[in-house]
């Protein structure tokens, strides 16, 4: 059975557990993980910057803070924080908030649709690191033990965590959209709609291990999942929640656990209100200008 709780890193299967802090390679090449920063105890988004402001996106669970990216830290400005509603005006786990000045870096493109069950994604978020070797549990009721790796089979597999943060990309597929009959996940910030990725690295008898699957775990909720549909990199979500097994030691990872992402597209119109787009801006000053325009004949008359 699977339990819902905080995300917080993307821990990759596969090689020694340190792997994945660079550029992207493969089919994650490309992707903007340059804009994933650090905020509070978790991750956060830099957007872009729409009509002079800089905003950021993260989990509301994390919340707004001074952004760290790359090194540099921007300030957080003050009473800029933004949670986003639903339809029904009631809250969910994303909130964007301003920072006093801007990385150089582009503006994100922001999914219009959730991406198809089986899309691949890359996942980045700062978080703890993993051992560098899988591991192994009996499961005796709910009681956990770890065991040595490797023949005879245990009943669970993945890694543990071990101290200190990293920023790490992985690559996974949506496995689906709906988790326990539900389709938002609520950690006490509102029902948030959202699609997961499930960690399948177990792979055959021989105990093999799948490379480069990604889950979220201690220190990612607010990192970024992109897709690229076409030849456009897009944010397509938020990592917000994971699911876990009933009794799984808090500092485990363990094949068959779940992501739970915010679903961008679900939540596009509430940000952009928020933030207009440079068109959207553009139109909203020359409508200004003309309205003023207006005002000043009618006054001369």
């Amino acid at each position: 059975m699977l339990g819902a709780t905080v995300s917080r890193a993307v821990i990759v299967s596969g090689g020694d557990g340190t792997q994945n802090t660079g550029t992207p390679t493969g089919g994650a090449a490309g992707s903007p993980v340059d804009h994933v920063g650090i905020v509070n105890n978790g991750s956060g988004v830099f957007l872009g910057t729409y009509g002079g402001s800089h905003w950021v996106l993260t989990a509301s669970h994390i919340g707004a803070g001074n952004f760290t990216l790359s090194g540099t830290t921007y300030s957080l400005i003050g009473g800029s924080s933004v949670q986003v509603r639903n339809g029904d005006n009631s809250l969910t786990d994303l909130t964007l908030f301003r920072i006093s000045t801007a990385p150089a870096l582009a503006s994100l493109t922001l999914s219009t649709s959730t991406p198809t069950v089986g899309s691949q994604v890359t996942m980045v978020g700062n978080g703890l690191n993993r051992s560098s070797g899988p591991t192994e549990w009996d499961i005796n009721g709910s009681a956990w033990s770890q065991i040595p790796y490797g023949p005879p089979a245990g009943d669970a597999f993945g890694y543990t965590t071990t101290p200190g943060n990293t920023m790490r990309w992985g690559t996974d597929n949506i496995a689906g959209t709906t988790i326990n009959g539900n389709n938002s996940y609520n950690i006490g910030t509102g029902n948030t709609r959202m699609f997961y990725t499930s960690f399948d690295g177990y792979l055959d008898a021989e105990f093999n291990v799948l490379t480069g699957q990604a889950q979220g775990s201690v220190g990612d909720s607010g990192g970024a999942v992109f897709y690229k549909n076409g030849s456009t990199w897009e944010l397509a979500g938020i990592m917000g929640v994971i699911y876990t097994y009933n009794g799984q030691p808090s500092n485990g990872v363990v094949f068959g656990n779940l992501t739970g992402i915010a679903d961008i597209s679900a939540y596009r119109g509430a940000i952009l209100s928020a933030i207009p787009e440079p068109a959207d801006v553009a139109l909203w000053c020359a409508a200004g200008v003309s309205v003023l325009a207006l005002w000043r004949r009618r006054r001369a008359r």
